[in-house]
């Protein structure tokens, strides 16, 4: 199957090496010094079974990437505006134009009563998709990806992934161009990421959603990986209470998550880092809207819901950090760097 992956970071150079391994020609939109290493030397993917080399093809426009059957947006919500932008020409026919992403995505209120929320005034996409551009382009093609795979670009060229599961669940948000997903399923599946089952798209997003929102920002505040904040008991103590309000959030539009963040102490997700975290130190913006911002601007449009408090009482070591200029959002805040 030829598959676009728009975005090589993290997670696009991912499910590009997987794709690739597993036979697939696999094109890749990416620039930079990642995309000279890869142009040159191939994707070198670092796993649980060693180290292996992806071949894949480079572009940058459209025209370089040629005819396609899928596409795979990897770029962060913020980005997701230009990324269709340049993908628009590949669109001339029943293609999947998949989303990945870690948040509430510019889609969430499309084909579906929320309660509270004027279809008209919907905060998902007046927030990540205000002149509904997106929406207009991609229009029935839209497909909801929600990212289950730990992973770290470790050098140009180089992509390290830190569990032997990994996810892209897929969604339809118009349930009648599901039956279009099932090739990309499948070549998915072989490629050793799980596309999910039938379950709720949103509620997926929620699962992963109460990890993202509580995890992300504290990493992003006290610079810690996974297994570090889930053993320190006052981190624990805030991420307990951030959990109990996203878990009211998802509740009162009938998703029902995981009240509790479960990481193991030790081991490959224990010393991963977030990646709004890994954004961060690399000076880059942070997906805010769709993690954080989101789920507040929810907050006050769905009831009843607690009047989100999250991230008001960072731990007090982020602030005796050698970052003291990172701040967590709280109302209008921005995570700046």
């Amino acid at each position: 199957m030829r598959i676009a992956i728009f975005g090589a970071g993290a997670v696009g150079s991912l499910i590009a090496a997987r794709l690739a391994l597993a036979g697939n020609d696999v094109v890749v939109f990416a620039r930079g010094a990642h995309a000279d290493a890869m142009a040159t030397g191939g994707l070198i993917l670092r796993d649980a079974q060693g180290e292996r080399r992806a071949k894949v093809r480079l572009a940058r426009t459209a025209a370089e990437a040629g005819p396609v059957s899928a596409i795979i947006v990897t770029t962060k919500g913020h980005h997701h505006c230009d990324a269709v932008q340049a993908i628009a020409p590949l669109l001339t026919g029943d293609q999947p134009v998949v989303f990945a992403v870690n948040g509430i995505p510019w889609w969430y209120g499309i084909n579906v009563r929320l309660p509270g929320v004027d279809p008209s005034r919907d905060p998902a996409r007046r927030t990540m998709d205000p002149g509904g551009e997106i929406g207009r382009i991609v229009g029935y093609r839209a497909v909801g990806g929600v990212i289950g795979s730990p992973n770290t670009i470790e050098a140009p060229g180089i992509v390290v992934n830190r569990t032997e599961r990994n996810a892209l669940v897929l969604g339809a948000v118009d349930s009648t161009f599901a039956p279009m997903l099932a090739p990309l399923a499948a070549v998915l599946r072989d490629a050793g990421i799980d596309p999910g089952t039938d379950a709720p798209i949103r509620e997926e997003i929620w699962r992963k959603l109460m990890y993202t929102m509580c995890m992300g920002p504290i990493a992003c505040l006290t610079g810690l990986r996974n297994g570090k904040i889930r053993t320190d008991p006052n981190l624990v103590s805030i991420l307990d209470r951030l959990s109990a309000e996203g878990v009211a959030l998802a509740r009162a539009h009938g998703c029902d998550p995981p009240a509790r963040i479960v990481i193991p102490a030790a081991g490959p997700i224990a010393s991963h880092k977030q990646s709004t975290a890994q954004d961060l130190e690399r000076g880059r913006p942070v997906e805010y809207q769709p993690i954080v911002g989101l789920p507040r601007e929810c907050a006050r449009s769905w009831r009843p819901v607690p009047d989100a408090r999250s991230h008001r009482s960072p731990p007090r070591r982020a602030f005796e950090s050698p970052r003291p200029d990172a701040v967590i959002m709280s109302g209008s805040e921005r995570f700046r760097s």
